[in-house]
């Protein structure tokens, strides 16, 4: 049931904001997740572990999508 909603949302923004390559979309939601986590997480190294990705990952992609580190 939640699959099927989020799949109609997602549906739902990519017409709206007329996304048409899966890398933009595959950026977009990678930012979302990780700044989603890391205020979960209070920018702690939960948000890591919850990522399941490594340290290096998380400092490279919150530099480029310009996440600041010092909150």
């Amino acid at each position: 049931m939640k699959r099927e909603a989020l799949r109609r949302a997602v549906e739902s923004l990519i017409d709206e904001f007329e996304i048409t390559s899966i890398q933009d979309f595959d950026t977009i939601a990678h930012e979302v997740l990780i700044r989603k986590s890391l205020e979960r997480n209070r920018y702690s190294k939960e948000a890591v572990k919850e990522l399941e990705i490594g340290k290096s990952t998380m400092y490279r992609k919150m530099k480029e999508y310009g996440i600041d580190t010092k909150n």
